[in-house]
């Protein structure tokens, strides 16, 4: 297959391909509540803006490593 790739072009074949309705689940997640002080919320939310996250995204990533570490 690899052979063909390097000497084809995708646009060769494009003309005799159809187009498909695909459907992309995601699974469902659990929600969770839990308080945090005022200054930690927004220490939480300094620190996800400088990685360029949203801090709910931080906290779900600090407890996967978390879980992660500790199995």
């Amino acid at each position: 297959m690899r052979e063909l790739w390097e000497t084809h072009d995708f646009s060769e074949f494009a003309k005799d391909t159809e187009e498909a309705q695909a459907r992309f689940v995601r699974p469902r997640k659990a929600q969770i509540t839990f308080r945090l002080e005022p200054n930690e919320i927004e220490k939480l939310k300094k620190i996800a803006q400088e990685k360029g996250l949203s801090y709910t995204s931080l906290v779900r990533m600090w407890i996967k490593e978390k879980l992660t570490s500790q199995s």
